[in-house]
């Protein structure tokens, strides 16, 4: 027998609900679980990025932060593919906060294990370590933004 790929799995089923006549209430709240969907994410570009007046794209919003940043390659990283975002060969991903969500993720990595520490060295109780964990603070994006120029000067 060939392998069925899920749509093909999907219309078999629903062939097999209607020869049994199941009602099309039961096979529409069937299809919002099974139903195949369609992958990928999709942004409405005109939504994430600013124009020009010539339509060149100037600025676009930062994936993570949600920031608004200019659309050069010392905001945002390259798209390995080289067409980016509406052809500018950027992602949307900028390196700021990127660099923000590592750093958080890294300080998260080390608060669990000093949580984990103090919990197996009897200084913790499970359900306190539960609550410091429960409560150990989301990603600060605050840090992205525009570049500071004379900074960048003075590092030369």
């Amino acid at each position: 027998m060939a392998t069925m790929n899920k749509t093909d799995k999907w219309e078999l089923a629903v062939e097999l609900l209607n020869e049994n006549k199941v009602s099309e209430d039961v096979i529409e709240a069937l299809k919002e679980l099974f139903a195949p969907k369609k992958g990928g994410a999709h942004v409405d570009i005109e939504e994430v990025v600013t124009r020009d007046a010539d339509g060149e794209i100037v600025e676009m919003i930062c994936s993570l932060s949600g920031v608004s940043l200019p659309a050069t390659g010392d905001y945002f990283y390259e798209d390995k593919k080289g067409t980016g975002v509406g052809g500018t060969g950027l992602k949307r991903l900028s390196i700021q906060g990127e660099k923000a969500r590592k750093e958080h993720a890294k300080q998260i990595k080390a608060s669990k294990d000093a949580i984990k520490e103090d919990l197996y060295a009897g200084n913790i109780d499970v359900a306190t370590a539960k609550d410091m964990e429960a409560n150990l603070a989301d990603v600060d994006y605050s840090s992205v933004g525009l570049l500071d120029v004379e900074d960048e000067n003075e590092a030369a």
